[in-house]
């Protein structure tokens, strides 16, 4: 493991140790629930530029880091976090070691 790499990984742990809490993760292709510490926000604010005009939307988020986690994340994907059931909407990963999921209510 490369120093910066290492140096990602302890600030990973150390931000899910400040900030994270319980959630419970179930992946669509086992439907087997795991436990995990993460990130809740349940409105985080996105904006795409990507046309002409500007649009934002509100969605839950649910940072967590990719080591964590059992599987892969996809979409359909469960989480259950901060007292609500929720489906995996999209799956953001970045270059550090976690991974933004998109979440939506569960039906």
């Amino acid at each position: 493991m490369t120093i910066r790499a290492s140096l990602q990984a302890a600030v990973n742990r150390s931000a899910m140790a400040t900030w994270g809490q319980p959630a419970t993760y179930t992946p669509a292709s086992t439907g087997t629930p795991v436990g995990i510490t993460a990130v809740f926000d349940s409105a985080f604010v996105a904006v795409e530029t990507g046309g002409e005009v500007p649009v934002s939307t509100v969605a839950p988020v649910l940072l967590v880091r990719l080591a964590d986690l059992p599987a892969d994340p996809e979409q359909g994907d469960a989480v259950t976090v901060g007292g609500g059931d929720y489906e995996v909407a999209d799956v953001q990963p970045d270059s550090s070691g976690t991974v933004r999921l998109r979440l939506m209510q569960a039906a």
